[in-house]
């Protein structure tokens, strides 16, 4: 298993401005939720890389898939608990058969970017994807049989935006009572959700997480 945080996945960072403080207001707001739960941190110890991303749908949904503009926190910025504008990228253009992404801003896109592309990709309905990392959760989520990514998949691969993309078309048909969220049974403690904004993910999220810990 790949170590967290290494991106898989070529990309052109173009330069330019980062994201507005208006942009990432409510997005970094709901960040915090995660980061004051320890679900995106910076304890090199867990993972040998900082852990945690977020992303937030820019574009309209006249957007094609490939072309779906976003915001996504930079690589290695886990560990500050209220990042900057200049700790996020913008996602202009991405390619799932080249494993390739382009950017545009102060630092590279998440490692996971491709995934959170798959993601919006596969409904215009999601604007924003909070991912975490939790064992209780992670562990809790296998048992409960909630919507997952194959253990045999790696995090921020081509084959994990295909097998994210999937769960993420069949949500609406499964029994899960926490809608909006999935395991990455490949990803140790990978935890991703989603919604119509920040706070719609986020709350997705910490609903199951405090599921998790009531047994």
């Amino acid at each position: 298993m790949t170590a967290e945080g290494v991106i898989q996945f070529t990309y052109e960072l173009q330069s330019g401005p980062a994201p507005s403080e208006s942009e990432i207001g409510e997005l970094g707001r709901w960040r915090k939720e995660l980061f004051d739960r320890d679900s995106i941190g910076g304890d090199i110890s867990r993972y040998g890389a900082f852990y945690g991303n977020v992303s937030l749908r820019t574009g309209g949904s006249d957007e094609d898939i490939g072309y779906r503009q976003f915001i996504v926190s930079c690589t290695q910025t886990g560990d500050d608990p209220n990042p900057k504008p200049s700790c996020y990228c913008r996602i202009l253009r991405y390619d799932h058969f080249n494993n390739r992404v382009v950017a545009i801003g102060p630092c590279a896109p998440s490692s996971e970017a491709l995934t959170h592309a798959a993601m919006y990709d596969a409904s215009h309905d999601i604007r924003a994807i909070v991912h975490g990392h939790d064992s209780i959760l992670w562990q809790w989520l296998q048992q409960q049989n909630a919507p997952a990514t194959p253990s045999h998949i790696d995090y921020g691969t081509v084959a994990m935006a295909h097998a994210a993309r999937h769960v993420v078309s069949r949500a609406q048909g499964s029994p899960f009572r926490y809608p909006g969220i999935m395991s990455m049974d490949g990803h140790r403690d990978g935890v991703i959700a989603w919604g119509d904004g920040p706070a719609q993910a986020t709350k997705r999220y910490l609903a199951a997480w405090t599921a998790s810990r009531m047994g």
